[in-house]
């Protein structure tokens, strides 16, 4: 990211589509990690014994648009 866009938890800084394209090609991304950071806690990282089945694979699909200049996208 650039200078001026270093800090992902400030409100008042934006991330530009570059940032995006940057952060979308990164070779050693830890995908384990990042899920972790982002999970509800507390989250157990195995399904209980007692629990049947199989977790459902998901994924994201996220639009991101220019409003105001800003990189913008909507949460639902």
């Amino acid at each position: 990211m650039s200078e001026e866009h270093h800090d992902p938890l400030n409100p008042s800084v934006f991330l530009t589509l570059e940032d995006v394209r940057r952060a979308l090609a990164l070779r050693d991304f830890d995908v384990l990690a990042a899920w972790q950071r982002m999970a509800p806690r507390p989250r157990p990282l195995q399904r209980p014994p007692d629990r049947e089945g199989n977790a459902k694979p998901a994924g994201v699909l996220i639009l991101l648009y220019p409003l105001n200049g800003v990189l913008t996208f909507v949460l639902t």
